[in-house]
């Protein structure tokens, strides 16, 4: 199968951004189901979908009553093992919480792309990889703007190399805490 052309690749990004510009369009026809503004947050996540830790800007994108729909995305790294150089990680999730005032059960889809160099052939190569994770958590928004996660994560490999050996599916979790903007 041969990659896409440069105009294939030009009107996918036209078909996609006119799906999220009419997406955006109907949920602005319908203000009055909304109960507050939109929030931004600030992140640091233990383990997760940073891996080993990230730091994340995250926003409520919809918000109404019962529900709210939250796009995280960030920077991340994970320590240098053994031959390996650290890599870094790109974290990014969506997830829909529901409940009502300060707390809300996380159910979500979150993907890692992840670099770094290895040394384990005797010379320096690049490797990369992307992740994907299903997410189920708790989620507590404080009225003092602070919020606490507490995620399942299993890390799900795609494609690249692996980042711990051959596996599949790796049990994981996250832990995060922020701040409302």
């Amino acid at each position: 199968m041969n990659p896409p052309t440069e105009t294939a690749r030009r009107y996918l990004l036209l078909a996609l951004s006119a799906v999220l510009l009419s997406g955006s369009l109907s949920l602005a026809q319908q203000p009055e189901n909304r109960s507050t503004p939109q929030i931004n947050h600030i992140l640091f996540d233990l383990g997760g979908n940073g891996l080993f830790m990230s730091v994340n800007y995250g926003r409520v994108v919809n918000q109404y009553d019962g529900y709210l729909i939250t796009g995280i995305a960030g920077i991340g790294m994970f320590p240098p093992l053994g031959g390996t150089g650290a890599i870094w990680t790109a974290p990014h999730q969506l997830t829909l919480n529901l409940g009502r005032s300060i707390q809300f059960m996380e159910i979500g889809i979150g993907g890692t792309y992840a670099t770094g160099k290895t040394n384990a052939s005797g010379y320096t190569e690049a490797s990369y990889s992307y992740n994907l994770s299903p997410i189920l958590g708790y989620r507590l928004q404080f009225k003092n703007k602070m919020v606490f996660r507490a995620y399942l994560s299993p890390i799900v490999h795609l494609w690249g190399e692996f980042l711990l050996e051959d596996y599949r599916v790796l049990p994981y979790l996250g832990l995060s805490l922020g701040y409302q903007l």
